[in-house]
């Protein structure tokens, strides 16, 4: 009897500091959530006014070098073997390839890129391991109810076979 109390006093400690433990490990998480939320949005705002300011801030070329000479050359040959237009992509991304700004944007924009998907996966993984450490704590926690209820079960077994054992008694001195 007094070892089965000794168990229930175990257990009911052991419950006591898993639930602080939760406690702890809960505030512990909604903290640090609000602050990758914080640099989340401050960094995703720093990239946008940035990217902002590389389009409309760079200084645009101006193709006014050519002396009067090279542009009536220039048109005379364009008169004189006119070129069929180039369908698709082709010219754009030539274009595209010969302007710098363009690669520093692309750069802007698939760097952070990459950093959001690394810092994603690591987040997945972190919640992952958060949701598995809840598991295991819930698990723990049934485990220890379900010990409880063996623990009450015996005890109430053990009352009934007390009280199947006094009857037995008295009957067997009322016999004798």
């Amino acid at each position: 009897m007094l070892k089965m109390k000794k168990e229930v006093a175990e257990l009911f400690q052991m419950k006591t500091m898993l639930e602080r433990k939760e406690r702890k490990a809960v505030m512990i998480r909604t903290k640090k959530m609000k602050k990758t939320l914080m640099l989340k949005t401050m960094v995703s705002k720093s990239v946008l006014v940035l990217v902002v300011l590389l389009l409309f801030h760079f200084p645009r070329p101006v193709v006014n070098g050519f002396d009067e000479d090279a542009q009536q050359s220039k048109e005379d040959l364009e008169q004189a073997a006119p070129e069929p237009p180039e369908p698709g992509w082709g010219p754009l991304h030539m274009a595209a390839v010969q302007q710098g700004p363009f690669w520093a944007a692309a750069e802007l924009l698939l760097v952070p890129l990459f950093f959001w998907f690394k810092r994603r996966r690591a987040a997945m993984k972190q919640r992952a391991a958060a949701q598995r450490a809840e598991e295991e704590a819930r698990k723990r926690k049934m485990e220890i109810e379900q010990r409880k209820l063996r623990f009450k079960r015996r005890y109430n077994d053990l009352k009934e076979m007390w009280r199947t054992m006094n009857t037995v008694k008295k009957k067997m001195a009322r016999l004798f």
